[in-house]
């Protein structure tokens, strides 16, 4: 009696998970409440189409650690409902993903397998597109399965929007001129500085030069660009995600001269110098050798330092600011308040503890160009201030002089 009590219950469970997406000609569907999860038994297992599975509506079950090197499989039924046979495509944004094959099943049969991912790129995406784009066309009154058997860090989830050609066409246009307000941005806040560094020898303008272009090689990785046009250079990409907190660091030693007025704290952020470029190469290590167990615990690990290390620069820049008087660690402080707030909420949506509308990512993209603009326009008031203390020191030397 209890084992068919046990069978009804998962086969209840089952046929409650297979929900399925309706589409009639609608631009646009949001695909989360439809997929179902199972674990992969093997990494190069093929579809499961034809086995009977338990499929859950989480990860939860294998998103501890033993099944971290797992692979695992994302189901979603989807049914044309119009009279008419149309092509839509599923979109994720997610661009970190190790491995990702799509499978388009229909009357049991395989009739689209494409290879995506850090390690498989599609080089012939539809729209030539730096996201992770799968077509899905689809007959009048049809009934399809779309199966992704994915490998990555199993606590990420992969989001998948459904949408139409016109619709992305839409998308791009906006993306790429969006995406071209925030790089040019960027390079003429480096070009600048740049100069300014060699017109004035101020090391602070270097460590800024090295934050901006390390942070604009960062982006363009998380936002698909260089696995768009520099898919041989993916460990680039993860050299940045160090080397932009590196220089950040090194920049905020300088501008705020902690090593003078804050000595403890100087050399609490030389030891998280040390600790992101550790973590850096170690990751970069981990993943070449597909050590994703390992990974993941870095991953956890190094996001819940990232908030102490903010904590620390953001309490440094407010007692220097109202404690010590320093207007240039006042200006800081309130804007790294700000990026902190917006910062915090990344660690939360890639640990799934938080979802979004709008991708935290584009959020804090831009809220990254509005501070590079402000520390351009602060390190120029700061060297206009050393300057005007010079000149008051030579008045005065010269007033002495005389007397």
């Amino acid at each position: 009696m209890f084992k068919i009590f046990i069978f009804i219950s998962i086969l209840l469970a089952q046929l409650s998970h297979a929900k399925i997406l309706e589409i009639n000609l609608s631009a646009k569907y949001d695909t989360s409440s439809y997929i179902d999860y199972t674990l992969a038994k093997e990494l190069n297992e093929t579809v499961p189409y034809k086995e009977k599975r338990i499929w859950t509506k989480d990860k939860a079950s294998f998103n501890i650690s033993e099944h971290t090197n797992d692979a695992y499989w994302a189901r979603i039924k989807i049914k044309n409902i119009s009279n008419f046979s149309q092509t839509y495509y599923l979109k994720a944004e997610n661009q970190f993903t190790y491995k990702i094959d799509y499978y388009l099943i229909s009357n049991k049969k395989v009739l689209k397998h494409i290879e995506d991912g850090v390690i498989s790129k599609n080089t012939n995406r539809a729209f030539n597109s730096n996201h992770m784009i799968f077509p899905l066309p689809i007959d009048a009154h049809k009934e399809i399965e779309v199966y992704f058997k994915i490998r990555n860090y199993n606590k990420i989830n992969i989001n998948f929007t459904l949408v139409s050609k016109d619709y992305l066409l839409d998308y791009y246009q906006t993306y790429n001129i969006l995406e071209g307000i925030f790089f040019g941005g960027m390079l003429l806040m480096l070009l600048y500085n740049l100069f300014l560094y060699f017109l004035l020898r101020v090391r602070a303008y270097l460590y800024y030069v090295g934050y901006v272009f390390s942070l604009s090689i960062y982006f363009i990785g998380i936002f698909g660009f260089s696995q768009r046009y520099f898919e041989s250079s993916t460990y680039i990409f993860y050299i940045s995600s160090g080397a932009f907190l590196v220089f950040l660091t090194l920049f905020v030693q300088s501008i705020l001269n902690l090593k003078e007025k804050l000595p403890p704290v100087y050399k609490i952020l030389n030891l998280f110098i040390v600790y992101f470029i550790g973590t850096t190469l170690t990751n970069i290590y981990l993943l070449e050798i597909q050590s994703f167990s390992s990974a993941q615990l870095l991953f956890n690990i190094y996001f819940s330092l990232v908030p102490i290390f903010v904590l620390i620069i953001i309490g440094s820049t407010y007692y220097l600011a109202y404690f010590k008087k320093d207007s240039i660690a006042k200006f800081y402080s309130i804007i790294w308040s700000i990026i902190a707030l917006g910062g915090l909420f990344l660690p939360l949506q890639y640990l799934n503890i938080i979802t979004t509308n709008i991708p935290i990512d584009y959020i804090f993209q831009f809220l990254i160009l509005l501070e590079v603009l402000f520390f351009s326009f602060i390190l120029a008031y700061k060297i206009n201030l050393v300057e005007r203390e010079k000149k008051e020191q030579e008045q005065l030397l010269v007033q002495q002089n005389k007397l």
